[in-house]
Order: C-alpha cells, then structure tokens, then sequence
C-alpha cells in the first residue's frame, strides 16, 4: 500500500481554509436565497395582506401534492367508513407549542361528533396547497369540515368599488368552503375578483365543507398563550366546567342613530328580532342596551356596553358567562364607532375581559383576521369568548341580517354547519373559533323533511309557455316542522339572473301532513336555465332542503316570472 509521509505544509492548510471558507459562505448564501422565494408565506410571523399582495405579483407555478405527500394527508380511516372527517389545519410552530391542547381538542370532537379528526401540521406554503389537501379529503374521506389555527394562508378577494368606500383586498375563507366552485381572477393580479365570482359559476353555490378559524389577534407568544387559553376554555365548556348564563345581550345602534327609533320603537325591534330567533325569553333573558343620546354628555351607549360585558374580577371564580352578544354596530377593523366621534377600541375590550361566550357582530370589518389587532379576535379571546359571527369587509345590514343563522342554533346543530349552509356566496361572513360547537342539545322528538322529488327537469320548452311544477314536502317526524326562510337562486346559461320571485313563509306542516310548493315558469327568454329553492327548516338533520329545477327554452323575448303557490 502506498502511504503519503510528507507534512502538509503551509499553502496546503492555506488551500484547505480557503476551500473550507468558500463552501461556508456558499451555504450561507444559498440559504438566504431559498428563504427569500418563500419569505412572504413564512409562519414565524403574522401573514399581511401587503405580503399575499406582494406574493401574488411574483406567483410561481403552484406544485401539486406528490402521491407520497398526498398519502400523507389523507390518512386511511382507522374506524367506520362511514364516519364523517373532519381536520384540524394548524402552522407547524403553533402545534409545536400547542400540541397537548390541540391533542385534547381532537379527542373531544371525536367524542362529541362520533367523528374521525385529523391533525395536519406544516408550514403551510399557500392556500392553493391547503385546498388541495381539502378537496382530496372530500373526495376521498367523507369530510364534512375543517378548524384552522394559528398562522393559516387565506385567498384575497377584491373589494368591488364603492362609493365612499377605498377598494382593499380582504380575506374570504369561502375560497376553502367551496371546493368546486370557479374562483376568477380575470385582471391576473392574483386577488380573487369578487364581482366576477358572484356573477359567473351560479349552479354552484351550495358549500361543500364548513371552516372556521381560531386565529388571536396578537403576535407570536402572545398569540400562543391566548390560542392555548382558548382551547382550555373550549375544553371546559364541553365537559361543563363552564357556568353558563342562559341570556343575551342586544345593541343595535343603527337602529337608534341611523333610524332614529325611540325607546318603544328599539323595545318592538329586539322583541321581533328575539321572537324570531327562538333561542331567550325577551322579559327574563334579555339585555337590551338603549340611549338616545340627544346630546352629547348623555350620550352612555359606550359605558353601558362595556359595564355589560365586562368580567367581574373580584368574582371571576364564580363568574356567570352571558351566553350571547348580539351586535350591530358601525365599525372598523380594531373598533366600534359611536356617534359624536365615540369609539371602542381593541384596548378598551382587552382591559375589560368580556365574559360573553358568543358573538352576532353585524359590523362593518371587525372581523378582518389578516390584521393585528382586529376586533372580533378581541372579543373571543380576551374573556370567555368561544365563537363569533364576523364580517371580514363593509357590510351594507341591520340587526335582523343574523337572526336566520340564530335560529337553527335551537336545533342542536354546530356552528360549522350552520355557516356551511347559510353562507351561499357570503363572500365576507365568517365564523371565528371553533365550529363544532353548539349553543343547545338535539331536542327528543324533532321534524323529519321528506322531499318527494328535490329535482324536476323540464327538459325542451318553448319561449312563453306555461310550465306548471309541483313538489310534495311531507313531515316523516314527531314534531311540527317549520319552513321559516327560503333563500332563491335562478341562472340563465350560468350566469346569475334576476326573476325568482318572493315566497311566502313561515308555514308548517304537522307530523304525517304533506304541503306542496307549486310553481309555474313562463320564460320569455331563450336559454339554459336552473333554478334552486334552499329551504330553511327545523329538522336537526336537515337544517337547509332543496329544490331545483332546470329547463332548456327555445324562441326568444324577455323576462322570466315564476308565481309560487305554498298549499297546506
């Protein structure tokens, strides 16, 4: 064997150091280079809207799931196939910190839901990966939902142009609800075009999946703590360690400064809009929030809500959770504004810890998670918060626009379904915290909705011709069922159009009676059309029922008119 017994002498170690030096740096520098491509989607931090902006311009080709990557996250069903799934979406660092918690929540939906929970952790690239991952789960998984944490991509949307009203981007997690439905971005800017994706597509509207997220309003540690402080509060009230105070808080200074009602006339409002939900008593479960403010110095609007929602912290121990706010007040997306320049800020509710459970808030972009700081992100995770209602953009409403989703709340079904089902192209609506919590148990004897034939095809017909439909609903349950709302879409050519006509409701139909709901098309226009009828109903297991139909019409002219019969 041939051995090297020369010394290395010093140009060799020069040579060796100068190697070793180059390839150092050279790693550094690779390093930087790699993390610069990704560095707007990076979970050590909060995710901005100028970073999805700024990423959207310089978008890479995005990379579809390996099969090895896709085996990963589609885990074959350890139990019943039957069974629903649903995922727990979370950031790789979050989880890390939150494992137990996360863990725990997992074992409690399980029980719950008789469902299978999957936990998905990584850093999360865009959320074109994360639909992806949903889609293939629905395809293939039974999935019926999904609950983000922490630091999780959203799709923007662009604010179609109002007057008065700067044209922002804001989030929409509608992108990850419907999983078949066409989002377009026709200016190429990467932002979903609102206008266009309401418009076009219409046959598509129903949600496939449900998604709510639990995303605080801090930053870093401060935003683990509060999120672990929130699935602990989530724990306690599924295992009934948390008091409850059946009871509601109303405000609506809309009603008392854009429409000016007096005292009598606010009282008759909250009454309406309570009788309708059917969740309180208006006499012994009902806070009604109320002032004129005929001039400044009297106006207590501020105090008197901050009074009735602050926690008691002298008897926190013993403290009496109020179990919903129900709000509608102008707003921003870190406060409330009152009349006279008045505002409630983010810091006025986090010094005040509310102790309400659950928010209605019909107010204009407090529910912006993109941004520090937003509002609802306060309200749910400063106190005793487990789940609100919030707009992620200005909403054009008054304090009846949730009374619908409410009131399916007294059939027992979770929030996450009852987003599911009234969001039809709710763009900005969302549900913050975790959706599959409920606000009452199944009731024993309940309705059962059988629709004898949810679809009629017309087939060919002729412009102006009269075209009678007929569809039996008849109540297979115990109870009385009530058809209380009817939400009315029409497309021509999948494209939306106007037409449908209004529909009387409420009726009921005993146990074991039928109805029918009788329509007559007349179209006057040459086309493809569908209509869809969503039937907001009592029954536990179908919330929302259908009916649809569709015809193709030959000939040409105008309009369209459908009268609706409703025979008991």
């Amino acid at each position: 064997m041939w051995k090297m017994n020369k010394r290395i002498g010093k140009k060799e170690k020069m040579l060796i150091i100068v190697i070793l030096l180059v390839i150092f740096i050279t790693s550094i520098y690779v390093g930087k280079y790699v993390g610069k491509e990704n560095e707007t989607l990076q979970l050590g931090g909060r995710i901005s809207k100028n970073q999805i902006i700024e990423a959207s311009f310089n978008k890479k080709p995005i990379q579809l799931l390996s099969a090895k990557i896709k085996d990963k996250y589609i885990p074959e069903k350890e139990k019943n196939i039957s069974l629903q799934t649903i995922l727990i979406i979370i950031d790789e660092i979050t989880f890390n910190k939150t494992s137990r918690e996360v863990e725990r929540l997992k074992k409690d939906i399980e029980n719950g839901l008789n469902s299978e929970v999957n936990i998905v952790s990584r850093e999360w690239e865009s959320p074109e990966i994360i639909k992806q991952i949903l889609q293939l789960n629905y395809e293939s998984n039974n999935l019926t939902g999904a609950i983000l944490i922490g630091e999780i991509p959203f799709m923007l949307f662009e604010n179609p142009v109002l007057e008065g009203f700067e044209s922002i981007p804001y989030p929409s997690d509608i992108y990850y609800m419907n999983l078949d439905r066409n989002f377009p971005d026709d200016d190429g800017n990467g932002i979903i075009d609102a206008a266009s994706y309401i418009k076009y597509d219409y046959d598509n509207v129903l949600n496939e999946i449900w998604v709510g997220r639990i995303k605080s309003p801090k930053e870093g540690e401060e935003a683990i703590n509060q999120i672990k402080k929130y699935l602990d509060r989530n724990h306690n009230f599924r295992t009934g360690l948390l008091e409850i105070d059946r009871k509601q808080i109303l405000l609506s200074t809309v009603n008392i400064f854009d429409f000016g009602e007096t005292y009598e006339e606010y009282n008759n409002s909250a009454l309406e809009i309570t009788n309708r939900m059917e969740l309180y008593d208006f006499n012994t479960e009902t806070e009604l929030i109320y002032d004129s403010c005929e001039s400044p110095n009297n106006c207590r609007i501020k105090e008197q809500f901050l009074k009735s929602i602050a926690k008691d912290q002298f008897s926190e121990s013993i403290n009496q959770n109020i179990e919903l706010a129900y709000l509608n007040i102008h707003g921003g997306s870190s406060s409330f504004h009152l009349p006279n320049q008045t505002q409630i800020t983010h810091s006025e509710i986090e010094n005040n810890s509310p102790n309400v459970l659950f928010y209605g808030l019909i107010s204009c972009g407090i529910g912006d998670f993109s941004e520090v700081d937003y509002l609802a992100g306060h309200l749910l995770f400063d106190g005793s918060g487990l789940g609100a209602i919030a707009y992620t953009n200005p909403v054009f409403a008054n304090w009846e626009t949730l009374h619908k989703e409410f009131k399916v709340m007294k059939n027992g079904i979770i929030f996450g379904e009852m987003i599911r089902e009234t969001n039809h192209n709710g763009i900005i609506k969302h549900f913050l915290g975790d959706p599959t919590l409920a606000m009452r148990d199944k009731p024993t004897n309940v309705p059962e909705i059988y629709i004898q034939e949810e679809v009629i095809d017309l087939g060919n017909i002729r412009v102006n011709s009269s075209n009678p439909m007929n569809f039996i609903i008849r109540n297979n349950g115990d109870a009385n069922l009530e058809i209380y709302g009817i939400y009315n879409f029409m497309s021509k050519n999948n494209v939306k159009s106007s037409g449908f006509p209004p529909v009387f409701y409420p009726f009921n139909i005993l146990p074991g009676q039928t109805s029918q709901i009788s329509l007559n098309f007349n179209p006057t226009q040459p086309g493809k059309y569908k209509g869809m009828m969503v039937l907001l109903t009592n029954d536990p297991s179908n919330t929302h029922s259908y009916l649809e139909f569709k015809a193709k019409v030959v000939g040409s002219n105008l309009l369209i008119t459908t009268p609706i019969y409703i025979n008991n």
